[in-house]
């Protein structure tokens, strides 16, 4: 009896990690096998809110294990000016370009994880494919017209660092 309780013990739990393209997120994650976690959850790019969901696989079952994540998120339009202005110092700096910066990302990362039933801590690393659309781009330059707002597309590093406390 008391086997069975324990085996199920930790099944669910929140997420909250850190890293890049995927902001600050805090998620459900759900565990129905040791080696397979999935989670859904929140995000802030210190833009806009958005969402990521995802999955993690650690084939290893020891204290430290290499794992695979696997995930998809978007962040809303949001006003990037403020960040700028935040990092650069300029207070005057105001760009149409970045009024309405929103994207959507898929992860592909590498990485470690340690600890015991109910904590694992993380990091990994990988890479991202991150896609959107540049608004007001003809507000840059009068000599450039388009029909419609153009999109782009880029592959780019990514990281992330994060703590997975179960609960159920």
């Amino acid at each position: 009896m008391l086997s069975a309780s324990i085996a199920h013990a930790d099944r669910l739990g929140l997420m909250i990690d850190v890293g890049l393209p995927d902001g600050a997120s805090l998620a459900v994650a759900y565990q129905p096998d040791p080696r397979l976690r999935m989670h859904a959850g929140a995000s802030h790019n210190t833009i806009s809110g958005g969402g990521r969901v995802g999955l993690t696989l650690a084939p290893i079952r020891s204290f430290m294990s290499p794992t695979l994540s696997l995930d998809v998120g978007r962040f809303a339009k949001g006003d990037a000016n403020p960040l700028v202005r935040a990092v650069s110092g300029d207070e005057m700096f105001d760009s149409p370009l970045i009024e309405r910066l929103g994207y959507s990302y898929a992860n592909a990362q590498v990485g470690l994880q340690w600890g015991g039933p109910r904590t694992v801590f993380y990091v990994q690393g990988g890479i991202s494919y991150v896609a959107g659309t540049l608004r007001d781009l003809e507000s840059a330059s009068s000599m450039v017209t388009f029909e419609e707002d153009p999109r782009f597309a880029v592959w780019t590093p990514s990281l992330r660092l994060g703590l997975v406390v179960f609960v159920l």
